[in-house]
């Protein structure tokens, strides 16, 4: 993939690259799946010190994951390492990405809702629904929930739906809108 290749899948997903900064990238494919890593100095807002990660078979602009860009390694190896095993259960589907819940998770299935989901390498251990915490405590317990995801640093934000987990998106520091999203929520279930 060359530079002009990742200015335009960001392109193509609405998010321009500022093309006077030089672009640093490396893409690695990992469990038959194609991921760019990007220092983020290249958008037209004020950029983070940080290294992103993206999955690049979706339609989906979003970062999975992100690492501070001092000290950080390029080496394929060094970045496959930092691909967790979660992706790879991922499927594109035509209405979002998903993934099908295995039979030990579907005893973790409560009906349709957002939930956050523990994980521990690539299997769903819990799940959080976020439209169950208790009438006049929404708040703290979100805030809670957020608290301990961020802590554990294994976890993921979706929809469950049809024994699937929709739209995933990995919980992390880096990712304010989704925290804000988790909240927000929480509220209005």
């Amino acid at each position: 993939m060359t530079e002009h290749d990742v200015r335009e899948w960001f392109g193509n997903r609405g998010y321009p690259l500022n093309e006077k900064v030089k672009l640093t990238f490396s893409v690695v494919k990992k469990c038959g799946q194609n991921w760019l890593f990007l220092k983020d100095d290249c958008h037209d807002f004020e950029g983070y010190d940080w290294v992103e990660s993206y999955y690049l078979d979706t339609n989906c602009c979003e970062p999975y994951d992100g690492w501070k860009a001092k000290g950080f390694s390029w080496k394929t190896e060094d970045l496959e390492a930092l691909i967790d095993t979660m992706e790879g259960r991922i499927k594109i589907g035509e209405a979002c990405d998903y993934i099908d819940l295995n039979t030990t998770e579907n005893n973790l299935y409560q009906g349709c809702g957002w939930a956050i989901a523990h994980t521990q390498g690539d299997v769903i251990t819990k799940l959080i629904y976020v439209n169950q915490f208790e009438l006049g405590s929404e708040e703290e317990e979100a805030k809670a929930e957020i608290n301990d995801a961020l802590e554990s640093g294994n976890c993921w934000f979706g929809m469950c739906s049809c024994h699937q987990f929709c739209e995933p998106r990995k919980i992390t520091e880096n990712d304010p809108k989704l925290l804000a999203r988790i909240m927000r929520l929480s509220m209005e279930d």
